[in-house]
């Protein structure tokens, strides 16, 4: 597909709703056209996309050359941002339109006194300093280069480390850490211990002799007894599991998973003026389980929308199923009717096939109208 063609008339049509304040987008609806062809007619007649105006933070195109002059001076990208309230890109988008190149005008490379020194030694950031003079954190890093000051680092590996990390293991050495952790099954945090080495310096000799790692917590005490990692901690009880399921199925996230085919039937339901309650949480007594109904409709009846695929359709898969997704999702069905019945609830399944075919026809259908 091409680029739309606009006769003159609907190019003046253009101009007349942009001059109005009508943004970029809405004239493309109008004009049953895309951003960019709408756009591409305004800059053809000279004339900046509505799209481009931030008019709620206050700086009109008037203001460019204030940009500009502001630049030369030395404020950075930075600097302007805060002084004008707009964002680094809406200043190098202004600095483009009058021809100036964001790398033009830098602010002076040398530092106006040593108090940026006393800054940074004081324990301010690089960001901090520079907000102070106005430029960014990387001319102040150059700053405190050229000082010879060392900047600080994240995390310093300390000499001891260093050395164990630069060692090479010798084959008694090797031979010990695999005895240790094989026969006298030692934690590799004991073995670096031991050996005086690192923490990836043993993993990688279990690893090169294929002997597999234990869990973390996996090991043995001091006193010598086997520990394992289902030993530690104290078990939940059963009532703790139930109410954890329970904050689970109640939550936000689980209880608005819904795909299209569900969001069409509540929209139906909501034509028809049903009663009705989405995404009805039901707890299974047997496994302490929770799971969501679709629908529950006028209190007593527990609609559930099926796929054809993965709950096995079985006016199209007449053999059963025929994989493990649908085998499983028919077990689940079972337990999930089983807990509707016993809790009083009627039982009524809506296919998509049958939706997508009969739509609204096939909801009557279900709810008897």
């Amino acid at each position: 597909m091409g680029k739309p063609k606009f006769n003159e008339q609907q190019k003046a049509e253009i101009l007349r709703l942009h001059n109005e304040g009508v943004k970029t987008a809405e004239i493309a609806r109008m004009m049953n056209a895309g951003e960019s062809s709408v756009g591409r007619i305004l800059r053809q007649a000279g004339v900046p996309p509505k799209t481009q105006y931030i008019s709620n933070m206050g700086v009109g195109y008037e203001r460019n050359k204030d940009i500009v002059d502001d630049r030369k001076n030395g404020i950075s990208l930075g600097g302007l941002a805060d002084k004008y309230g707009v964002s680094e890109a809406v200043i190098v988008q202004r600095l483009r339109m009058e021809g100036v190149k964001p790398g033009e005008y830098c602010p002076p490379s040398g530092p106006p006194d040593d108090s940026y020194i006393k800054m940074f030694l004081d324990g301010l950031s690089l960001s901090e300093i520079g907000r102070h003079y106005g430029i960014d954190h990387h001319s102040i890093s150059k700053w405190l280069e050229n000082a010879g000051v060392r900047k600080r680092i994240r995390r310093e590996v300390s000499e001891e480390t260093r050395m164990k990390l630069s060692r090479s293991l010798s084959k008694e050495e090797t031979s010990e850490i695999i005895r240790m952790y094989t026969k006298e099954e030692k934690s590799v945090e004991e073995i670096e211990t031991i050996i005086g080495c690192s923490h990836s310096s043993v993993s990688r000799i279990l690893h090169k002799n294929k002997i597999k790692m234990r869990n973390p917590g996996e090991g043995t005490s001091s006193r010598g007894l086997k520990i394992s990692r289902v030993h530690l901690g104290k078990k939940r009880t059963q009532e703790t599991r139930d109410k954890m399921s329970r904050s689970i199925a109640y939550s936000p996230m689980f209880l608005n998973r819904r795909n299209k085919f569900e969001t069409d039937v509540e929209n139906m339901l909501v034509e028809l003026s049903v009663d009705f309650v989405p995404q009805v949480p039901f707890l299974d007594k047997e496994t302490h389980k929770h799971f969501v109904c679709d629908f529950v409709i006028n209190g007593n009846v527990a609609l559930e929308c099926f796929g054809t695929y993965y709950h096995c359709d079985p006016r199209f898969y007449i053999y059963g199923p025929v994989n493990e997704i649908q085998k499983t999702n028919i077990e689940k069905d079972k337990r999930r009717f089983s807990v509707y019945k016993d809790s009083g609830y009627k039982v009524a399944v809506l296919w998509e096939i049958d939706f997508d075919k009969r739509g609204i026809d096939a909801l009557k259908d279900i709810i008897g109208r």
